[in-house]
């Protein structure tokens, strides 16, 4: 981990936190690529993961927290209880939604909080002379988190930014979008499940290639639970069956039998909890594997998947 200080907090959108975090003793943090996240340790029971979205040149890091009103602890906490030259615990950046490295085009669609790994992307690509597009979404312009600084360095023509409030609720139209994208376009989308999904749901409609799709979620998908059952899990290095009941999940299960396995999310969001599966289906309800990770039955995220076989055989 690394040991950093807060010197700036300000609010840079209506419930939008921004932070500027140092090293300490003039240290030289790590260098990262557009997409990349930080782990935040706000206490000894609360890891939080948040994208970086200041300058790559920085010799500083730079996060934006939105207060959740369902929180769990995490954003509350920054909100409320971090101050300046509070001391915090951070690991080095980790890119699980890295930009790629070709001359594509590159189409941004951005919701809410979930501009913030968009901005170095775009400041990459602009840098590159790529072609560069972003749909950035809101409910009020107050909500929309650095969109002057957006309104500033990009062009006028390639930034559309769409406020639910002026539309009389309407969402953005993001088959029209779709028409102006050309097949050889990578997209980047961010922000809630519905709105990815639906991006998603309209590049594979035009036939854009998987691998020009990319992703990053802030939020878990949402699951019905009501017919979930007890199964068991097993441990390949010890052999011990535990019980998972109906309103438990692999995790909490296997912490309460001293088994520590990393975890930031616990939403299935980050992957930083992924296990290896050796045996049983499981019931994948995390948005972090991909769709063909997730058909090999090969790997499993214990925060919130479960099985639909009566035992899983677990890599630890």
């Amino acid at each position: 981990m690394i040991t950093v200080v807060v010197k700036a907090k300000t609010m840079v959108a209506e419930n939008v936190c921004h932070l500027v975090l140092e090293p300490m003793d003039g240290n030289t943090l790590p260098r990262w690529e557009p997409g990349a996240h930080i782990q935040l340790q706000l206490t000894p029971d609360i890891n939080r993961s948040y994208s970086l979205c200041g300058a790559l040149n920085a010799s500083h890091y730079e996060i934006a927290v939105l207060r959740d009103p369902m929180s769990r602890g995490g954003s509350s906490f920054v909100h409320d209880k971090l101050n300046l030259n509070s001391e915090l615990q951070i690991s080095e950046p980790k890119n699980l939604f890295p930009l790629n490295s070709q001359i594509n085009p590159c189409v941004f669609f951005a919701a809410g909080i979930g501009i913030t790994p968009i901005i170095p992307m775009i400041e990459r690509c602009m840098n590159e002379g790529r072609s560069t597009v972003l749909y950035y979404c809101a409910r009020t312009p107050s909500e929309a988190a650095f969109l002057h600084q957006l309104q500033v360095t990009m062009p006028t023509d390639a930034l559309h930014v769409h406020f639910t409030q002026e539309h009389e609720g309407k969402r953005l139209d993001i088959p029209t979008c779709f028409k102006h994208i050309t097949h050889e376009s990578h997209v980047y989308v961010c922000g809630p499940s519905r709105f990815i999904d639906d991006v998603m749901a309209n590049g594979k409609r035009i036939g854009l290639p998987e691998p020009q799709l990319h992703t990053e979620y802030f939020a878990a998908m949402h699951h019905e639970t009501s017919a979930d059952h007890e199964f068991e899990v097993q441990l390949v290095s010890s052999g011990a069956i535990y019980t998972v009941s109906q309103d438990e999940s692999i995790l909490s299960t296997l912490e309460d039998n001293d088994i520590f396995i990393p975890v930031s999310c616990e939403e299935g969001i980050c992957g930083t909890c992924v296990i290896g599966l050796v045996e049983g289906e499981a019931d994948h309800r995390d948005v972090y594997l991909s769709d063909e990770e997730k058909a090999s039955m090969k790997h499993i995220t214990p925060c919130c998947s479960r099985a639909r076989s009566k035992r899983l055989v677990l890599d630890i």
